[in-house]
């Protein structure tokens, strides 16, 4: 069973525990709100819901849930409140008792605390975080002391944010992601790389990164291509820009070089051959063709007698979506 409510008026009359207290069948939860209404009078009601102990999911838009919830079988906890400010601890002790959440895709404003509890939050099933730079950065210090996701593999941040604080959450929190979509936003005209060589440093099991609209200087693709123990990412086999600039192709070139060095496909294999290289949309153009051919011809040659991984190659514009795991990509 399946549960929506979208309204703008006052969630105690329609939501309070006398109409929804007892339904022990639901399983899936949105509450949507109008921007319009005032956050105090779009929190969900005290015992609404008492008896949905085996809810899966709750997606709540512009709307809140303060009391603590204690909901074993809940996998997805989906929250969309651009303006409401919520301090981390606040929205730690919410979710503390779900210890089967999974999925949190979550945006909200960083509500900063005066008096900080020691709480210590493990979400120990915890797989995939989708959730702001910016909050990332404004709570990161007092989640880097008292959270941990062991099992944190997919992390997806966008918007404006400090990349150090970015670091140093996947440092202290989540030190085992694979996947990791980056989107900052940089100020137009500004031309300063971004410190992503930090990142790396910190999500030493990456496999996937995709990375929008920075600025990436030669540093990172030199901490990629590096020898010996200094490689950064050693396991990382896809890697995808969109919307960059990428100021030096020929650091580029090198790091594709060294990450497709023949002996690099075994299984056990330290580091992992780049399968996958996506650009759409490079902004200023530095790669030209002969850099896109030779890019080109490094991702497609043969290993140690075997066939080469793809037949041809895959347009650019496309690589987001058509490209797979065994395919190679020019560069337009």
């Amino acid at each position: 069973m399946q549960m929506l409510f979208a309204g703008s008026d006052a969630l105690i009359p329609v939501l309070g525990p006398g109409i929804t207290g007892d339904i022990p069948s639901l399983r899936h939860l949105s509450v949507h709100m109008s921007e319009a209404v005032s956050p105090g009078i779009a929190i969900i009601p005290t015992g609404a819901f008492r008896e949905s102990q085996h809810l899966q999911t709750i997606q709540l838009r512009n709307s809140w849930w303060s009391q603590r919830l204690q909901l074993q079988e809940l996998t997805t906890f989906d929250v969309y409140n651009p303006y409401w400010h919520i301090s981390p601890q606040g929205f730690l002790k919410t979710i503390a008792g779900c210890s089967n959440l999974r999925h949190m895709p979550i945006e909200f404003d960083h509500k900063p605390v005066v008096v900080q509890s020691r709480d210590f939050f493990q979400l120990e099933n915890l797989e995939s975080l989708h959730t702001t730079c910016e909050w990332i950065t404004l709570a990161g210090p007092i989640l880097d002391q008292c959270m941990i996701a062991p099992k944190l593999t997919n992390l997806e941040l966008y918007g404006r944010g400090e990349v150090s604080a970015i670091a140093e959450f996947i440092h202290s929190v989540a030190p085992n992601i694979r996947q990791l979509r980056l989107g900052l936003q940089q100020d137009q005209g500004d031309d300063t790389a971004f410190d992503l060589v930090s990142i790396l440093r910190s999500a030493k099991k990456l496999v996937e990164f995709a990375i929008d609209n920075v600025l990436v200087d030669a540093a990172f693709f030199q901490a990629l291509g590096e020898e010996g123990s200094n490689m950064s990412c050693p396991l990382l086999t896809s890697l995808i820009f969109k919307d960059v600039t990428i100021t030096d192709p020929s650091a580029l070139l090198q790091m594709v070089q060294s990450r497709t060095r023949p002996g690099l496909t075994g299984e056990t294999s330290i580091p992992r051959r780049l399968m996958v290289l996506g650009i759409q949309g490079e902004k200023q153009g530095e790669i030209n063709a002969w850099y896109a051919q030779q890019i080109d011809e490094l991702m497609n040659r043969e290993d140690d007698g075997q066939s080469p991984m793809t037949e041809g190659c895959s347009n650019a514009t496309n690589v987001a979506t058509e490209i797979e795991p065994d395919q190679a990509v020019s560069v337009e």
